[in-house]
């Protein structure tokens, strides 16, 4: 009976800073072992994962910025490897670094005038955003990185908030990558809520 191990236990922290005027200023980080195996046995595979991550949020008026870089290393990435039924083995194509990022702009449309009653508090956003990251961004010696993994992506589309805690949200995604498929746009429909 397969239970978790605990032999390789991670570190994680975050930062926040708000130098005034809107703005908000943050930061993470995680970094553990990958090697868990059953019952804290450490399996035959040394590998630490490290991440970093920088974000942003700016309000100017009625328009809200916002913005995040990641990075994550994946050392001994090479050691991962995939088994078939046959028992042949091959590399598992788990990059050694994986890098993103994205910027965002939206801006808030809904008339004070209609701000009344029931949507007091209500809000419609126009927005925009620009996402690039690549899951295989370096690859271990010998292996080649699969140019669908290299990928950004332009989404476009409305935010309704009929209240602060509930999202309405429609938009459209055109997506890239850097191999030679032709990616299908996609449209998309989705309600959020906090409580």
């Amino acid at each position: 009976h397969e239970r978790p191990g605990v032999s390789q236990p991670a570190v994680s922290g975050r930062v926040d800073l708000y130098p005034g005027s809107g703005a908000r200023i943050g930061g993470s980080f995680f970094t553990g072992g990958a090697a868990n195996g059953n019952k804290g046995s450490n399996p035959d595979t040394d590998v630490n994962v490290a991440m970093v991550a920088a974000d942003f949020d700016w309000t100017i008026w009625r328009i809200d910025l916002r913005g995040e870089w990641a990075y994550s290393l994946i050392d001994g990435a090479e050691k991962l490897v995939h088994v078939d039924e046959a028992g042949n083995v091959s590399p598992s194509g788990v990059a050694e670094e994986i890098m993103g990022w994205y910027l965002e702009a939206a801006l808030r449309v809904w008339p004070d005038a209609l701000k009344t009653g029931k949507l007091a508090d209500s809000e419609l956003a126009i927005f925009a955003r620009y996402d690039d990251f690549d899951t295989q961004f370096e690859m271990p010696s010998g292996i080649s990185a699969n140019p669908a993994g290299d990928r950004s992506e332009w989404t476009i589309g409305l935010t309704f908030l009929p209240t602060p805690n509930v999202a309405i949200k429609a938009d459209i995604q055109r997506p890239d990558d850097a191999s030679d498929n032709k990616l299908a746009d996609r449209f998309n429909m989705g309600v959020g809520w906090a409580f």
